[in-house]
């Protein structure tokens, strides 16, 4: 019954449709509500903070940081109310991407003395074909991925390895149903062998840190 249960709330709360009307819908109530859009996210995790109990969200901010420099493309996939693009503007450009509309102008109220850098493509949530082939630097995606359908997954990392200039890198956060806590929130069914058999697939060098956060894996690859 538990497996069941189980199967039936990630069918309908891991969709594409479900994450769309939801992250839309939660997004415009935020805006209309709060005067500060600059603090969207946090519940979810604060990016100054090592003991966050979700884990050391500190560590992966200052690993992108690093990772930036200002002759490079970013790519984001999951932008929605930008609490890790800020950490991406020292890039040259920054390719914003989601699955809804309304975070465009968001991100524009956001940043506005950024807009020149900032583009912005919409995706049905498994592809980035307004990307252009090997013409990005750094994908980044955080407590994104770990809703979206598996084979949805499978589609990005095809997706990022088609954009990703040869040396490229990715900072990956996935779902992995190996560990405790992102089981029990019931994210997609994806297992270190499997995140293990994609990176081997589509990535010349890769490593997988199941440590940094608790609900969820990061995979760090290069193309």
């Amino acid at each position: 019954m538990i497996s069941k249960i189980a199967f039936l709330f990630r069918r309908k709360y891991n969709s594409r449709k479900y994450q769309l009307e939801y992250w839309e819908k939660h997004l415009l109530e935020f805006s209309n509500s709060n005067n500060n859009p600059s603090v969207y996210g946090y519940e979810w995790g604060d990016p100054d903070d090592p003991e966050n109990v979700l884990g050391n969200y500190l560590s992966i901010k200052q690993k992108l940081i690093d990772s930036i420099t200002d002759n490079m493309v970013v790519l984001e996939i999951g932008t929605l109310g930008g609490k890790w693009t800020r950490y991406l503007l020292n890039a040259k450009k920054i390719i914003c991407v989601d699955i809804n509309k309304y975070f465009i102008s968001y991100i524009k109220k956001l940043f506005p003395e950024s807009i020149d850098k900032l583009d912005f493509y919409i995706s049905e949530g498994n592809e980035l074909k307004g990307v252009i082939d090997s013409s990005v630097d750094l994908i980044f995606t955080m407590d994104t991925l770990v809703r979206v359908d598996k084979d949805y997954i499978y589609d990005y990392f095809s997706e990022m390895k088609r954009v990703l200039r040869p040396g490229g890198k990715i900072i990956c956060h996935l779902p992995n149903s190996d560990l405790t806590d992102s089981q029990a929130k019931r994210f997609t069914k994806l297992n270190s062998a499997e995140i293990k058999h994609q990176a081997q697939k589509y990535f010349s060098d890769y490593s997988i840190d199941s440590k940094t956060i608790v609900h969820g894996s990061i995979l760090f690859a290069t193309k």
